[in-house]
C-alpha cells in the first residue's frame, strides 16, 4: 500500500457501449445502449458496433502519478479529467493503441525542422508561412453535429489521396537524388569528387542541429515577437490568473476547428482542468503548458508530468495563429520538456502521445515522431510502429494482436481486489456470499483488463454501498 496521501481511490463504472464514435463519426449512431454496471465479456458483441465506442470507465477521486503511469498508462488506460477509460479493443468500432516516444531516441524529421524554422521566421521577421491544418484532440471530448461530419469525412477523404511526405525511405530516396545531380555537376566542373563529397558531409553535420538548438533559435534581440512558455500546475494561484483566457481560447478552438456550438465553461473545468492526480513532489502532476506571443495567450497544452513519462492530454490555440502548425510545433516543445525535466527526475524517459488509430487520418502525425511504439491489449508489450503498421494494413486495421505468440499478460486475481466499505478497506473475499454475487460481473470485468499492480487501489462499488443499506434495512425490520 502506497502512503496515505499517495493512495488510489477509484471507482468502478463498468462497461459503456453506445456512444457515438468521435473518430469514424459513423451517421447511423445509436445502437444498442449498455448500462454503465453491466459487463461486456472479452470477444462479445452486442449486435453491430460499427460507429460506436465501447469501453470500460472509472471515476477517479484520487490517483497517485505512479499508479496512474505504471498500471493505467501501461495499461492501454487513458484519463479526461477524473474520467479514466479503457477501450474494448475487441468489440469497439475503431481500436485504440496507446502509443508512446522514447525521447531519449526521438529524431526530427524534415517536416518537423520545417516547422521550427518557419516559426524562426516569424518570430525573427514577422514572415507568415502557410502551415499544414492539425489537430491535437486527446481528450475524450464529444462533439456531434452534421457539420463537422461532412467536414471532417472531406480531410478523411483528402488524407487518404494525400500520402504523407515525411516518410523516412522516401526522403533517403530524394537525398539520394540531389547527391546524384551534384555529382554530375562536379564532374561536368571536373572536380575532385571525393573532395567534394567529403566538403559536403562537413557541411550536413554542421547544419545538423538538435531539438533543444532549434527551438532556442526562436528567441533573441532584434526579433519581431517573443515567444514564452510557462508550465502551470492546474489549481494553482499562476494557473487562475490566466484561467479565464484559456477558456475564451478555448472556446474559439472548439467552434472554429471542431465546429462545436455548445462550449460551457463547466465542460472545460471538468475535462481539461480537474485532475485526480497527486504527488508529494511538485514537479509532478497536471499542467497547463502555455504559449504566450508577446504577452498574449496563443495557445494552452494540457499535459501531465509523471513518474516515468510526460503524457499529452489535449491541445487548444488561437485560430488566428494556425498557420504556425501549431499541433506539430508544441509537441515537439513537450519532447523537449521532457528531456529538461530528465535534470530533475531522471527516470523520466516517454512521451505518450494518447490513442493511435490507423485509418484515422487526424492521428496519422502521431506516426511522424519516430521511432514511436504501440502497445500490444494482449500481451501489454510495446511493439515498434514500423512494424505495426503492415500488421494492422493486413488486418483492415481490426483489433490486431501485434505478439500473438506471447501469452496474455497477467491479470488481477478479484480475490487480491481491495474494496472501500463503510470507511475501511476490505478484501473481496471477505464480503458475504449475497454480496459477493452483486459485485461479482463488475469487479470480474474490471480485472479481465486489469494487471495484478491494480491490487493497490482501493475500488469504490455502488453495488457495495446498496447491499449494505438493503441488508441495514431488513436487520431493522426484525
Amino acid at each position: 500500500m502506497e502512503d496515505r496521501e499517495e493512495i488510489s481511490i477509484v471507482e468502478l463504472l463498468g462497461w459503456s457501449e453506445g456512444g457515438r464514435c468521435g473518430y469514424c463519426k459513423d451517421s447511423k449512431g445509436g445502437g444498442a445502449k449498455r448500462n454503465l454496471g453491466e459487463a461486456v465479456s472479452d470477444g462479445e458483441k452486442t449486435g453491430d458496433t460499427e460507429g460506436r465506442s465501447v469501453s470500460l470507465g472509472c471515476a477517479a477521486y484520487s490517483l497517485s502519478v505512479s499508479m496512474f503511469d505504471r498500471y493505467f498508462l501501461c495499461s492501454g488506460w487513458s484519463r479526461s479529467g477524473s474520467y479514466l477509460y479503457k477501450p474494448h479493443m475487441e468489440t469497439t468500432c475503431c481500436p485504440q493503441y496507446t502509443i508512446r516516444l522514447d525521447v531519449d531516441k526521438f529524431v526530427l524529421s524534415r517536416t518537423q525542422k520545417r516547422v521550427l524554422k518557419n516559426m524562426q521566421l516569424y518570430l525573427k521577421h514577422g514572415t507568415k508561412v502557410k502551415g499544414e491544418k492539425e489537430e491535437r484532440a486527446e481528450g475524450r471530448i464529444v462533439r456531434d453535429g452534421k457539420k463537422e461530419e461532412r467536414r471532417e469525412k472531406k480531410e478523411e477523404e483528402k488524407g487518404e489521396k494525400k500520402k504523407e511526405k515525411g516518410d523516412r525511405e522516401r526522403g533517403e530516396k530524394k537525398k539520394g537524388k540531389r547527391r546524384m545531380r551534384a555529382q554530375e555537376k562536379w564532374i561536368k566542373k571536373g572536380l575532385n569528387v571525393e573532395e567534394e563529397k567529403k566538403k559536403r558531409a562537413k557541411k550536413e553535420d554542421e547544419r545538423e542541429k538538435s531539438l533543444k538548438e532549434r527551438i532556442g533559435e526562436g528567441q533573441g534581440e532584434g526579433y519581431s515577437h517573443q515567444l514564452d512558455i510557462e508550465l502551470v500546475k492546474v489549481g494553482s494561484e499562476e494557473y487562475e490568473m490566466r484561467a479565464d483566457e484559456e477558456y475564451e481560447i478555448f472556446k474559439m478552438y472548439q467552434e472554429s476547428i471542431h465546429s462545436d456550438e455548445d462550449v460551457s465553461r463547466r465542460g472545460f473545468d471538468r475535462f481539461l482542468v480537474r485532475s485526480p492526480l497527486t504527488s508529494s513532489n511538485s514537479l509532478l502532476g497536471s499542467f497547463h503548458m502555455r504559449y504566450l506571443l508577446d504577452g498574449r495567450l496563443i495557445a494552452v497544452g494540457v499535459v501531465d508530468v509523471l513518474s516515468e513519462s510526460v503524457s499529452a492530454k489535449y491541445l487548444f490555440y488561437h485560430p488566428q495563429y494556425s498557420f504556425l502548425s501549431l499541433g506539430t510545433y508544441t509537441a515537439l516543445r513537450e519532447i523537449q520538456l521532457v528531456r529538461r525535466l530528465k535534470e530533475s527526475l531522471p527516470q523520466l524517459r516517454y512521451y505518450y502521445m494518447g490513442y493511435y488509430i490507423a485509418d484515422c487520418a487526424k492521428m496519422r502525425y502521431k506516426g511522424s515522431f519516430r521511432p514511436s511504439d504501440l502497445l500490444c491489449d494482449r500481451s501489454l508489450t510495446w511493439c515498434p510502429l514500423s512494424e505495426c503498421t503492415p500488421l494492422l494494413s493486413s488486418n483492415s486495421n481490426s483489433f490486431t494482436v501485434f505478439f500473438p505468440s506471447l501469452p496474455l499478460a497477467p491479470r488481477l486475481n478479484p480475490s487480491n481486489a481491495k474494496l472501500y466499505q463503510s470507511r475501511r478497506i476490505v478484501s473481496f473475499d471477505s464480503l458475504p456470499l449475497r454480496m459477493k454475487d452483486s459485485l461479482r460481473d463488475k469487479l470480474e470485468s474490471f480485472c479481465r483488463v486489469s494487471t495484478p499492480a491494480a491490487a493497490n487501489l482501493v475500488l469504490v462499488m455502488k453495488e457495495l454501498q446498496i447491499e449494505e443499506e438493503e441488508q441495514e434495512e431488513e436487520e431493522e425490520e426484525e
